[in-house]
Parts: structure tokens; sequence; C-alpha cells
């Protein structure tokens, strides 16, 4: 528990420049070094550009190699020195790129290397197609094209696709990692990626891809990666197992301006998941004043019941969220 509360303050440390602070809790406690929760001090100072504190954790035996995740939905499990390169601390990459030389196929895609990738695809022009699982759980069954899209880098992407990457559903293992290609480019809002892939046959195999990639898309904040999806009678309005549809996500992990972008391109206000709960349910219980009032203004029935027979009103009532429960009595809900 110790080492857990001492990780936890070295973390800020780093997150928050403070890098003597950092120094000093790894001299007094170096086993740090070793933690992954699930990020290791490494990567969390070479995200963060912290090229001291890197330097350090190499020389005291660090893993420069030790997959980490930020858990964000559009992230994925990377390498230090691929979190460095795409937060452009390239002081950091020259360090780490010693511990990755010769690059492999997914390392040079990650990081842009076009000459890197080149010469690889032109001795094997197979590994364009390599899967590799980049967790333990087996969430993250990645391609060279994972890396690409993720990482923005076009051409690399152009090159994947010329050796022969095939993107059609289920066309590799890739299909059941955490997020499709698809989703990933929407979601870091690289809409001419999207397409790029989408025109190459990547398109979202059934509802719950097609409802998942609609909530990236929004989330990426685009209007042409919702009208990408649009344009090819793609439904918005798609459910997932628990018959939610892409805004209920936003909502829950209240991203207002994602949530509106949906709104705003016609999805459903009063659709119910499987437990009976709408969105102004949601809204409601979670005191969000501002989601509940637009959806009142567009039209959002308050007198859905869920499977326990409760309103909007009920829990706004129940959570004993009484701004909440006045703001919807003001505006005339009375059950």
């Amino acid at each position: 528990m110790k080492l857990k509360a001492e990780w936890n303050v070295i973390s800020r440390s780093l997150a928050r420049g403070r890098t003597e602070d950092a120094l000093e809790l790894l001299s007094r406690v170096p086993e740090l070094i070793s933690v992954d929760r699930p990020r290791t001090v490494l990567w969390i100072a070479a995200q963060h550009g912290n090229a001291e504190v890197v330097r350090v954790a190499l020389e005291s035996g660090a893993d420069p190699c030790r997959i980490g995740w930020d858990g964000c939905s559009c992230s994925l499990p990377e390498k230090p020195i691929v979190v460095a390169a795409r937060n452009a601390h390239l002081d950091v990459v020259k360090m780490l790129r010693v511990h990755h030389e010769p690059l492999d196929i997914h390392d040079a895609c990650a990081l842009g290397d076009r000459d890197r990738v080149n010469s690889l695809l032109q001795a094997d022009p197979s590994q364009c197609a390599d899967v590799r699982v980049a967790d333990p759980e087996g969430r993250f069954a990645l391609t060279p094209l994972h890396w690409a899209v993720f990482c923005g880098h076009r051409e690399i992407l152009a090159m994947l696709l010329e050796a022969g990457a095939d993107v059609r559903p289920h066309a590799d293992q890739s299909r059941t990692t955490l997020m499709s290609r698809l989703a990933l480019a929407l979601c870091r809002g690289y809409t001419d990626m999207a397409k790029v892939l989408m025109d190459a046959g990547d398109f979202p195999d059934g509802d719950r891809e097609i409802c998942i990639c609609y909530a990236q898309a929004a989330y990426g904040c685009r209007q042409d990666s919702i009208d990408l999806l649009l344009n090819h009678d793609l439904d918005i309005n798609a459910r997932r197992a628990d018959e939610e549809h892409g805004a209920f996500v936003h909502v829950r992990h209240p991203r207002f301006d994602s949530w509106l972008l949906l709104l705003d391109n016609g999805i459903e206000l009063d659709a119910q998941r499987r437990n009976g709960k709408t969105m102004l349910h949601i809204a409601a219980a979670r005191g969000l004043k501002t989601f509940v009032g637009v959806l009142l203004e567009r039209g959002a029935n308050h007198g859905v019941r869920d499977e326990q027979d409760l309103t909007a009103l009920d829990y706004a009532r129940g959570r004993k969220n009484q701004k909440m429960y006045e703001y919807l009595v003001d505006h005339g809900i009375e059950s």
C-alpha cells in the first residue's frame, strides 16, 4: 500500500514537471522503477518529456520496452518511445531509440520512419499484416496499420496498403482488439485516414461496431467524420448489446460537445438502454443540468420509466440531488 501511494506521488510530480521531487523520491524508493500500474515511471517521464528522469530510470534498470496505457478510449498500449514521439519529445526519443535498434515493423510505423518501413516491406511484404498482442489480456491484437493510424502517419498507411495490408473485417485477428482501426482514426479526428480505410474495405461489422464508430467520431468532434459514416448509410442510432446508442457514452462520461454533435445529427433522444434508462435518466441522476436542459428543450420525454418504474425526476429525488430536483420541477416536471 505504501509503494502504491509513493507511485501516485511520483506520477503527479512528473505530470506537474517537478523533476527534483521525482528524482528525490526515486533515490529513496528505487523499487518504484519496476512498478507498473499500468504505466511505469519511465513511461510517464517519456510522456511528459522529462529527459532527466528518463535517463535516471534507464540507468536504474528500467525496461525501455515496457508497455504502458493511459486507459483513454482513443489510446493504445504503447512503448515509452512511442508516447514520447507522439508528444514530440524528440530528445527523449533519441535517448530511447538506441534500445530499439534495429526497428521492427511496428516500431517503425509508430515512429514514422518511412525509410525503415520501406526497407522492411521490400524485404518481406507480408510484414504489413503482422499481428502482435500488446497486452496480457489479449484485448489489443495490433498490426502495423494500427500504429500508422494511431500516430497519424498517412504516407506509411498508404505504403502498408500498397504492400497488401487487408483492412476488411476479420481479415486478421486484430478485429478482436478493443478498438478497430476505423474507430481509432475517427476518435483521433483523422477523417481523411478513416476515408482511406473505408475505401479499402474497412466497414463496421454489425450494429455494435457502427455504434462505437459514431461514438468515437463524436469524441473526435469532427462533423466531417459523422458525415463520412452517414454518407455510407450507417445508422446513427445503431445499438450495442446493452441497447445504448453512441450518445449514451458521452452523457455517462460527460463530454458535452461530443454528445451535442450526435444530437445535432439526429440521434434518438428517448432511446432506452436494456435497463430502461434514457439519457435523461442518466443526466438527471448525475446532476448534469446542461445536458438535462438541452434534452428538455429538444423535446425529450421526461415521463419514460425504467425497469424499476422510475422517471428522471425520481432519480433526482432519490439521489438527494436537490438542485436537479428543483430544476426539473421549475420546468414543470412533476412525475
